[in-house]
This record gives structure tokens, sequence and C-alpha cells, in this order.
């Protein structure tokens, strides 16, 4: 019956029409967490601005799968309306959720999401640090600003070299 269920959510991406955009967020709701879990990944790979609501509501998921779904979902549909709850899980628990939120702010890439990622630069562990640089990679051609950035950390002493490498790279690839 799962199988069924998930195989239905799969035919109903493949019609790919704003009809199926209602029954898709319906399925948000249900007890079953990979129905949910396909549902989030289904209306992201549709991006519809309609589903963004509902799935910012799935960033509070209990179950961490659906939470991601709902990070990458919220990414790839790239609407401003989801800055601010995505970059509230910039300090979430899971380091998953985090990365996700870094790489999803970056695919949205406002001015307030780079805003977020930048100011992230400041306070965070190295990890972090390497997941939002590589979030900020997602966002396009970098500001004077972000490149200012990105040497200062070039400059710093750090204890994970992966930091700098990472903002190395991104500095080349920018030119």
């Amino acid at each position: 019956d799962r199988e069924i269920r998930v195989a239905v959510i799969m035919a109903l991406a493949l019609i790919g029409s704003e009809e199926v955009i209602d029954p898709l967020i319906n399925l948000l709701n249900d007890t079953d967490e990979l129905i949910r879990e396909a549902a989030c990944d289904i209306l992201g790979k549709l991006k519809s601005i309609q589903a963004v609501e509902p799935l910012i509501t799935m960033l509070d998921d209990t179950n961490d799968e659906v939470r991601e779904s709902a990070v990458i979902a919220l990414g790839l549909i790239a609407s401003d309306i989801a800055t601010k709850p995505l970059a509230k899980l910039l300090d979430d628990e899971d380091s998953s959720i985090r990365s996700l939120a870094a790489e999803s702010l970056g695919q949205i890439g406002s001015d307030e999401a780079i805003e977020v990622l930048v100011n992230k630069l400041e306070d965070k562990n190295y990890r972090d640090k390497k997941n939002i640089i590589i979030g900020l990679d997602k966002t396009g051609p970098l500001s004077v600003y972000l490149v200012e950035k990105l040497f200062r950390i070039l400059e710093d002493q750090h204890e994970d070299r992966y930091v700098p490498l990472q903002a190395a790279i991104l500095l080349s690839y920018n030119g």
C-alpha cells in the first residue's frame, strides 16, 4: 500500500500541472513520513510558489528526512518568503539541516538570503562556515562585500584548512 501511494505521488509529478499541487499539499499532512517526504520532494521539483507556506510548516516535522526534503524543496522553489524560516535553521541542532539550509538560502540568492549567509560567516564553527561558503557558491556572481569577507577568511588562521580552501575555490570560480 505504501509503495503504491508513493508511485501515485511520482505519477502526479509526471503530470506536472498546477492541478496536482493541491493534492500534493494535502499529502503533507499524511501520517506516513515517507508520503510526506515524497510530497515535499515533488513540490520542490514542480517549483510551485503555492507550496512555499505549506513547505515552511514542514520544517518543524518530527521526521528528519521530511525536514530535509522540505528544506531542499524550498531551495528549489527559491522564493524569498522562505528566507527567514531557512535562516533559523542555520542554528538547528542537526548538522545536515544546517548544511541544507545554507545551500537553499544560496539557491534563493536574494539580497536578504545572501546577507544572512554572510553574517553567519562571522559566528559559525568551521564546519558550518564551510557549508555557508558552499551555500554562497549557489548565489551566482559575488558582490565586492562578499569578496572582501572571503579574503578575510583566507587571511585568518583556521584549525580546519577546508574553510579557506572553500573560500579560495569560490573566489576562483568568480574571477
